[in-house]
């Protein structure tokens, strides 16, 4: 758990540096996305 802490803080810190994204909001719905579609990549590769 702590090393997805990690990853999270280390996205969190590269996302903030971005001009084209306007807040928090912005950049948890931008995370979300990027989460879903790595958990739907890898479930894809199973099957």
């Amino acid at each position: 758990m702590a090393n997805l802490q990690g990853i999270l803080k280390s996205i969190r810190d590269i996302m903030r540096q971005d001009n084209g994204l306007n807040g928090d909001a912005q950049r948890i719905e931008q995370l979300n996305w990027m989460l879903f579609f790595k958990i739907f990549s890898d479930k894809d590769q199973d099957l």
